[in-house]
């Protein structure tokens, strides 16, 4: 995802908002593209004056099709095993897979009823796919493990 400041010409420094606005190493561009889901903002200085922006929630990190009609937001991606899915709105009925980087199928389940669902990942750090069905809609998201 692509976050821009609106001022040209100015010194930029992009920030890590749930890091306590640490900055973030190397990104001092007019243009900031986030590889992993959270909150930022930039610091821009311009004639003297600096000022920071509000912070801006990155939450599709991850997503690599879907078909739903609204934006699924899955967090923490990056995760250290735990992540929330939040589907926006309530769906009667889903089936979701967890499959690692094989293909290995890790974990499948049925939910009824539900807007939003949290899954554990159990295994090791690396790359996982979690596949979500309705009985139109379908997602593929990739979730990466530290």
């Amino acid at each position: 995802d692509n976050i821009e400041a609106n001022t040209s010409g100015a010194i930029y420094q992009w920030l890590d908002c749930n890091q306590n606005y640490s900055e973030i190493i190397g990104e001092t561009n007019q243009q900031f593209t986030a590889t992993a889901n959270g909150d930022y903002a930039v610091e821009v200085t311009l004639n003297g004056c600096t000022d920071t922006s509000a912070c801006f929630t990155v939450s599709t990190i991850g997503i690599i099709e879907s078909t739903f009609d609204k934006e699924i937001t899955v967090y923490p991606n990056p995760t250290e095993g735990n992540i929330s899915v939040d589907l926006v709105s309530n769906y009667e009925s889903i089936s979701i897979t967890l499959t690692d980087a094989q293909g290995k199928v890790i974990k499948t389940n049925s939910l009824e009823g539900i807007e939003s669902f949290d899954l554990k990942i159990d295994g090791p750090s690396g790359i996982y796919l979690l596949s979500i069905k309705s009985e139109t809609e379908t997602a593929l998201i990739r979730i990466i493990k530290r």
